[in-house]
């Protein structure tokens, strides 16, 4: 296949496919078949990287929501997502009722340089390798420099912590209606006394609100899930 066709033929994919019915497990497969195509792809490889068009919203939206599918609550559910405006970005049927999932992220711009040399590593701009996730850990403890400036790695810690807190804090201050799932999307790099670190005062912090049904932590280099409530 041609590299404009190959392109095109991934796009064309990503719009006609995207807002299909797939119960949980399914879309997790959806993404990753997409993805398999994107790293064969070398101009899809750069979309994905600068996240333009179709390539945004699979990457900051369907990664995560389909990794929140795959959870063993969620792997029958039947997950639509959407592509409009509307107050949402995947909805979902439970026991005959419509619940709906919103994703919510949170900046991180103090690793934006480590980040694109890993992406360029890696070929596309979501899924990458445990072991690069480890390498950025490693570089964090080290206080490497890079754009002028040390980093770290407990203030990066508290940095993302204080990153979250305002996401999530916006988000349940727009005072949705209905049975509403947030899911929060950060990198996290931590082994597991560090996530301890970080999760526990923000599960303490929301531990009494009352506008999502669930708020999940989605840590978007490998795809795990920690509760933050009901915690």
């Amino acid at each position: 296949m041609r590299i404009r066709d190959c392109l095109a033929t991934i796009q064309d994919r990503i719009r006609n496919e995207y807002e299909h019915p797939r119960i949980g497990s399914e879309q997790l497969s959806w993404v990753r078949q997409i993805a398999d195509a994107i790293k064969n792809c070398p101009t899809a490889k750069k979309k994905s990287r600068e996240k333009r068009g179709p390539f945004k919203r699979l990457a900051e939206e369907a990664w995560p929501i389909a990794n929140f599918g795959n959870q063993e609550t969620f792997k029958l559910i039947p997950i639509e997502l959407r592509a409009g405006n509307q107050p949402f970005d995947a909805q979902m049927v439970i026991n005959g009722s419509k619940e709906f999932i919103e994703v919510v992220g949170s900046a991180d711009g103090h690793l934006e340089y480590l980040s694109a040399r890993m992406l360029n590593q890696n070929g596309i701009s979501f899924g990458t390798t445990r072991k690069s996730a480890d390498e950025l850990k490693e570089l964090l403890k080290k206080r490497e420099v890079y754009a002028g400036e040390t980093v770290n790695f407990d203030v990066e810690l508290e940095r993302k912590r204080k990153r979250l807190e305002h996401s999530i804090q916006k988000k349940i201050s727009h005072g949705y209606t209905g049975a509403y799932h947030l899911l929060a999307v950060v990198r996290l790099d931590l082994g597991s006394e560090e996530i301890d670190t970080l999760l526990n005062p923000l599960k303490l912090r929301f531990a009494s609100q009352t506008i999502f049904k669930t708020i999940t932590l989605f840590e978007e280099r490998d795809g795990r899930c920690w509760r933050l409530f009901p915690s």
